[in-house]
């Protein structure tokens, strides 16, 4: 049977085994929105420290460089991910299998008492419905697996890496994923002194503007860079617009430029936009100071780059 006709169904579940707290629960199912993703729950304060501790086990080492790889692209979001060895225990559990049935991967969450996240066992299957899952497909559940670690629920379109079937989803962390694992988190993003229960129950995705029609050409520009600082990390977030009436988001526009640091050191960065239009960079261990964002090119199909108009540049401090 063809990889696509096997991949229909992807099931992925995200079950307790402890009680989940009643609110928690409403959260991850409480939207009829368009384009949205589910809210779950909330890390309690073992990520006060902005750190979270993960092991593999299972799969030779390219098994384990993949999903590694697929882990470390978490990291955008703002949060310190550890791979740890030997006997001491992570707060993620990741176990490759060989085999998995029906099942691409598992994400069981543990919950204290008063219904936070204290640890949670990931399971990733090198096989599914009989066909075996290329190393692609193990990145991708691996990515999916771990944003339900991180207290996200499944987003209710297609496109996204956390839709629920492989096909019908993307490799890319989404600026919407990223939203959603802060806004389950936002105790810790919004600097609150301890665990809190998340204040919304899912994330609402924008639309997408579709590309002009064949020899026609529009006009793509920058409508913001958004900076930040998490740990010690700087993000900045760039959202690629079209340039007509509604200002609809670009999706799957490149985006190049540079970023110059307090010390004049130019760092080169190029990512595709996701549904949002928007894509996010970071920075690990800026240097204190103001770093100059400037987006230098976007490329699309049927869009010409404008640099003149919209937000082509920014400072960013740290």
């Amino acid at each position: 049977m063809p990889r696509l006709a096997t991949l229909i169904l992807l099931l992925i579940v995200a079950a307790a085994a402890a009680a989940v707290s009643a609110r928690g629960d409403a959260l991850a199912t409480a939207t009829n929105d368009s384009n949205s993703i589910a809210v779950c729950c909330a890390w309690n304060d073992q990520l006060a420290d902005g750190e979270l501790t993960y092991k593999i086990s299972g799969g030779d080492d390219a098994v384990k460089a993949v999903v590694r790889t697929a882990i470390e692209e978490w990291e955008v979001v703002g949060i310190t991910l550890t791979e740890i060895t030997g006997r001491t225990k992570p707060n993620i559990n990741i176990k490759f299998k060989r085999g998995g049935g029906q099942i691409q991967g598992l994400a069981l969450r543990k919950f204290d008492g008063a219904g936070f996240i204290k640890s949670v066992d990931l399971s990733i299957s090198g096989q599914a419905f009989g066909d075996p899952n290329n190393a692609d497909i193990v990145g991708r559940i691996a990515k999916h697996e771990f944003a339900h670690a991180l207290g996200t629920g499944h987003a209710n379109f297609s496109g996204d890496l956390l839709s629920t079937t492989v096909s019908a989803g993307s490799s890319d962390i989404s600026a919407c994923d990223i939203e959603t694992v802060q806004a389950a988190n936002d105790w810790y993003f919004g600097g609150a002194p301890g665990p809190t229960a998340p204040s919304v129950g899912h994330v609402h995705c924008g639309p997408v503007v579709e590309p002009p029609p064949p020899g026609e050409t529009q006009t793509i520009l920058v409508q913001s860079i958004d900076c930040g600082v998490s740990g010690n990390r700087l993000l900045y977030t760039i959202t690629v617009v079209a340039d007509d009436e509604g200002g609809d988001p670009v999706e799957g526009a490149t985006v190049s430029g540079t970023r110059v640091d307090p010390r004049g050191t130019t760092f080169i960065f190029e990512g595709a936009t996701n549904s949002n239009g928007q894509i996010t960079f970071r920075a690990g261990r800026p240097a204190r100071g103001d770093h100059l964002v400037t987006v230098l090119d976007i490329v699309a199909d049927g869009f010409e780059f404008d640099a003149a108009r919209g937000e082509s540049s920014k400072t960013c401090t740290v």
